[in-house]
C-alpha cells in the first residue's frame, strides 16, 4: 500500500495529516527498553491468538523507587506490554495497549515486585477502506489513537530511568508493518491458518489409523509368539519364529521412521529431507523419533537381566541432582540405548534424538533462570542458542565462556539435525556428539556442554 495514502490521526494530540506530510518513512521499528521491538515479528500471532504478551529486561531502579519498594538500585526491571484485539472484521482492527512494569532483586529472588501497571494506556484503531475522510484527509487506510492514558510509561532506554511514551511512533510503526508490509491482508493469515490445520489434521488422522492397523498387527503376533511358547515339543522352531518376528519388528520401525517422514512432507512434497530449520516441522519430529525411542527402550527391558537401565538412571542423578528429573530420564535412555546396541547395525537416531531432549530441557532451564524467557517457554535448541547469543549478561557468561557455548552448541545441533535425514545416524556421529556434552558419570569437567551448564548455573 502507498505510504501517501495512510492517514495518521492522534485524537490526544489532535493531529491528522497524511503519513506522506511527515517524517514517517524509516519507521520500522522502536528500541523499548534498550532492545529493538519489530512488530511484524509479533502482528501474526496478535492477528491468530488474539492477544500477545512481548516482555523485555533490564538493569536499575531510580533512587526514589528503590527505596520506595526497598529494592537495590541495581534490581533487574521487567517490562510486559499486551496487546489485545477488542474487534476485528474485514474493515479494521482495534487493539487494547496494557502495559506492566516489574522489578526483582537478583536473577535468583523468587519475589518480583510490580512497580507500575495499567490495563489500558490507550486503543489504536487500524482502518482500511477506499477514501477513507478524516478531518478533512483523505485516503485508503488509517491509524487513529484514542482513549489515551496520560499515567503512560511504556518506553525505557539505558539513557533514563524512564522516558515518556513516545505512542505515535508507536502506532505509526504497527500500522506501516500491517498496511504496506502485509498490504492490509489481515484475513489472509487467518485463512492460511485454517487451511494449514486442516491439513495437518487429516494426516493425523491418517497417522491414527495406521497406528491402530500396526497395534492390531503387533497384537496377533504377540499371541502367535504365546502360543509357540507354550508348545515344548516344539522348542527349535518357536526359537526360529521369535528371530524372524525380531526382524519384522525391526523393518516396521524402518517403515515407521519412513511414515514419519512421509507426513512432515506434506507442506514440502518432493523434497529429500526434512526442513530442520522449521520448528514446527522439528517438533513433530522429534516427537515421532521419541515414541519410536521408547518402544526401543521397552524391547531392550525385556532382556535386561542386570537392571543397566536403573544403574545408569542412579549415576546421572548423583552427578547432575540440580538437573530436572525429566531431563535425566532422556540422559539415561540415551546411554542405556547406546550401551545395548553399539554392536548392532542400525539408525542411532532415537539415541542422538534422547541426548537431544535432555540438552534441550536443561537449556530451558538455564534461559529461565537468567529472565531471558518467561517461565512457560520451551524453546527448541536452534532458538535457545539463538537467545543465549543476544543475552550473554543475563546469563553472567564472559566473552570466552560465550565463545565455547555457542561452538559446542553449534556442533552438537549439526549431528543433531543428521537425525532428519535419510541416511540417519551413525555409531559414530552418535558417539562425536555426546563426546560434546559428556564423557562420565563421576568426574566434572567443564570441557563438557553439560558439566559446563551444571557448575555454572
Amino acid at each position: 500500500m502507498d505510504i501517501s495514502r495512510i492517514i495518521y490521526c492522534n485524537k490526544y494530540s489532535g493531529l491528522t495529516e497524511l503519513c506522506s506530510g511527515g517524517d514517517y518513512h524509516n519507521i520500522k521499528s522502536l528500541n523499548i527498553y534498550g532492545k529493538e521491538y519489530i512488530p511484524e515479528r509479533q502482528l501474526e500471532k496478535l492477528i491468530l491468538d488474539k492477544k500477545v504478551t512481548y516482555k523485555c529486561y533490564g538493569y536499575g531502579l531510580n533512587f526514589l523507587v528503590s527505596i520506595a519498594k526497598k529494592l537495590p538500585e541495581n534490581s533487574i526491571r521487567i517490562l510486559s506490554l499486551t496487546f489485545s484485539i477488542l474487534e476485528m472484521n474485514d474493515e479494521h482492527i482495534i487493539v487494547n495497549l496494557a502495559e506492566k512494569i516489574e522489578a526483582t532483586k537478583s536473577k535468583t529472588s523468587p519475589s518480583i515486585v510490580t512497580l507500575f501497571e495499567n490495563p489500558s494506556y490507550a486503543k489504536i484503531e487500524f482502518l482500511k477502506g477506499r477514501n477513507i475522510s478524516i478531518n478533512g484527509c483523505v485516503g485508503d487506510a488509517a491509524i487513529v489513537i484514542y482513549d489515551v492514558n496520560q499515567n503512560g510509561g511504556i518506553f525505557y532506554n539505558t539513557e533514563e530511568e524512564i522516558a515518556p511514551a513516545n505512542l505515535g511512533r508507536f502506532a505509526l510503526a504497527i500500522g506501516f508493518s500491517l498496511f504496506v508490509e502485509m498490504d492490509g491482508n489481515w484475513n489472509k493469515i487467518i485463512k492460511d491458518a485454517e487451511q494449514h490445520l486442516m491439513s495437518a489434521g487429516e494426516k493425523l488422522d491418517n497417522a491414527r489409523k495406521e497406528n491402530t492397523e500396526l497395534k492390531e498387527d503387533n497384537k496377533l503376533k504377540e499371541n502367535a509368539i504365546k502360543n509357540l511358547s507354550q508348545q515344548n515339543n516344539e522348542l527349535n522352531s518357536m526359537v526360529e519364529d521369535m528371530k524372524n518376528k525380531l526382524q519384522s519388528y525391526q523393518e516396521e520401525l524402518a517403515k515407521t521412521r519412513k511414515w514419519a517422514y512421509d507426513i512432515l512432507h506434506f507442506d514440502k512434497k518432493g523434497t529429500e529431507e526434512l526442513d530442520v530449520s522449521n520448528e514446527k516441522d522439528w517438533e513433530k519430529f522429534q516427537s515421532k523419533v521419541l515414541e519410536l525411542t521408547e518402544k526401543m527402550k521397552e524391547d531392550s527391558l525385556k532382556n535386561d537381566n542386570k537392571n543397566r537401565l536403573k544403574t545408569i538412571k542412579k549415576l546421572c542423578t548423583k552427578k547432575y541432582n540440580k538437573f530436572d528429573e525429566s531431563d535425566l530420564a532422556f540422559l539415561a535412555t540415551g546411554q542405556y540405548l547406546l550401551e545395548v546396541h553399539k554392536d548392532d547395525n542400525m539408525d542411532f537416531s532415537p539415541v542422538l534424538i534422547a541426548f537431544s531432549k535432555c540438552v534441550e530441557g536443561v537449556l530451558a532451564d538455564c534461559l529461565k533462570k537468567g529472565y531471558v524467557i518467561p517461565e512457560d517457554e520451551r524453546p527448541m535448541l536452534g532458538n535457545s542458542l539463538a537467545y543465549i547469543k543476544k543475552n550473554p549478561e543475563l546469563l553472567d557468561l564472559t566473552q570466552s565462556q560465550l565463545i565455547t557455548l555457542v561452538n559446542q552448541l553449534n556442533s552438537f545441533i549439526k549431528y543433531r539435525n543428521k537425525a532428519a535425514h535419510k541416511e540417519g545416524v551413525s555409531l559414530g556421529d552418535v558417539l562425536q556428539a555426546k563426546e560434546i556434552i559428556f564423557d562420565s558419570f563421576e568426574a566434572f569437567n567443564r570441557n563438557y556442554l553439560l558439566d559446563f551448564i551444571y557448575l555454572k548455573f
